[in-house]
C-alpha cells in the first residue's frame, strides 16, 4: 500500500521534537506494507487509525485513513497513482501530534475527520 501525508500533517511532523518525524514515519510505512505491529497501531474511529510511537516515555501519534479506489480507472483521483490494474489503496496521514492524555482528544479526532473529508472532496 502506498502512503501519503497531507501537507498540513507533514508540517505538524516537522514541529515534533528532533528524531520523532523519521521514527513515526517509519512506523507508518511499516503499517502500510502490512507488518504486524499490534502495539503500534490502533483503530480510533470507523475510518481513522493511529500509528503510535512511544519514545522515552513520550507518546506521538499520526492519525491516518486507508483509502481504497475502485477498479474503474475513471474513479481514480488525480492525486493517487493507480497501478496498471487500477486497484489502489493508500494510507493517508491526516494529523500528527504529541499525545499528552490517556485517550486521543476528541478535538484531534474531529480535526482529522474534517481534513479527511476535505481531501476526499478536493
Amino acid at each position: 500500500m502506498k502512503t501519503r501525508i497531507l501537507k498540513v500533517a507533514n508540517g505538524e511532523l516537522d514541529d515534533l521534537p528532533n528524531g520523532v518525524k523519521g521514527r513515526l514515519l517509519s512506523v507508518f510505512e511499516d503499517i502500510a506494507i502490512g507488518k504486524e505491529l499490534p502495539k503500534q497501531k490502533a483503530k480510533v474511529t470507523s475510518e481513522l487509525w493511529e500509528a503510535r510511537l512511544n519514545l522515552g516515555g513520550e507518546q506521538f501519534r499520526l492519525l491516518y485513513a486507508v483509502e481504497r479506489v475502485s477498479e474503474d480507472k475513471s474513479n481514480v483521483p488525480k492525486k493517487i497513482d493507480a497501478d496498471p490494474s487500477g486497484k489502489v489503496a493508500i494510507a493517508l496521514g491526516v494529523l500528527a501530534f504529541h499525545k499528552k492524555t490517556r485517550k486521543t482528544p476528541k478535538k484531534d479526532i474531529k480535526l482529522a475527520e474534517r481534513r479527511l473529508s476535505a481531501w476526499r472532496t478536493a
